[in-house]
């Protein structure tokens, strides 16, 4: 049995990630000599027969499979390929690891492949969470870069630079009761800070910092945002922040209910810091 302490043990973590690889692979497709995926892209998998080509469809398959990617990047990031050799071979994890990143690429607006069931656009992107689909991705280069081509490593910039676009000069969104904006809010942050530090000489480098810095205070906030006058880049934190995402406990709701998951979006701010160590660039103030 594996014993943790308050010490981040990365074999540890890793040796225990190890236990849900062999069903990761069972998952695995192959479609292509150039495209695989983990999972299915089919609409009934989901029991969505009548609901068809609805969105949460691009949720179930892009979600998983990109999550499942980044898990994978861990040990090729920290050289541990032995901790699943038994498992999967390098060139095999190798393989799959690049075959998957270029079908989530493809499948992208920007890319080219069609897959039915993601909408009349037969593509994802531009979707609720596509912010932080193409933000993982993102991690995935930095985790990869050593095995990935420089093609992939291009698209993946080009997605992530695509994705934060849509966030220039676009006001966050509020809500706490009933429909919570921290979460949302939170991915787009996340999309804005990787795309900065994945494409630092981007000419909409600049905007994509100015819109960061806006909405990095419209996450987390409340009515007690209001009151604060603290110095926020040439600006003060109340004239900052527009919105209302948490109640004055600092709880919200979601889909109607107190709904826990949203409050991991302190572990997607995390992610969003780690687009700046990962490059080794100090973090905004």
């Amino acid at each position: 049995m594996l014993q943790f302490t308050e010490k981040i043990e990365q074999q540890k973590i890793l040796r225990l990630l190890s236990r849900s690889v062999p069903y990761y692979l069972k998952s695995w497709n192959d479609i292509d000599d150039k495209n695989g995926i983990f999972g299915v892209t089919d609409p009934q998998t989901f029991n969505m027969r009548s609901v068809g080509s609805s969105s949460p469809v691009i949720e179930y398959v892009i979600r998983p499979h990109i999550n499942i990617l980044c898990t994978l990047g861990s040990y090729v990031f920290l050289n541990q390929y032995d901790l699943i050799s038994a498992i999967i071979s390098k060139d095999d994890l190798i393989k799959k690891i690049k075959k998957g990143i270029h079908w989530a690429c493809e499948t992208h607006l920007t890319g080219t492949i069609d897959v039915d069931s993601f909408l009349d656009r037969k593509r994802w992107g531009e979707n609720w969470r596509s912010s932080l689909w193409a933000s993982l991705l993102g991690v995935c280069a930095t985790l990869c870069r050593e095995i990935l081509d420089q093609k992939q490593l291009v698209r993946i910039r080009e997605i992530v630079a695509y994705e934060a676009d849509r966030f220039i000069d676009l006001p966050p969104p509020s809500g706490s009761e009933g429909d919570t904006k921290v979460e949302e809010n939170t991915f787009d942050l996340m999309v804005l800070s990787w795309a900065i530090n994945l494409n630092p000489k981007h000419p909409h480098c600049k905007a994509w910092e100015q819109s960061s810095r806006i909405w990095a205070v419209n996450t987390a906030s409340s009515i007690h945002d209001r009151t604060d006058h603290s110095e926020y880049f040439g600006k003060s934190v109340a004239r900052t922040v527009s919105t209302e995402n948490l109640f004055p406990d600092m709880t919200a709701e979601n889909h109607g209910f107190f709904h826990p998951e949203v409050f991991m979006y302190g572990a997607w701010l995390v992610l969003a810091m780690s687009a700046y160590t990962l490059h080794n660039k100090e973090r905004p103030d």
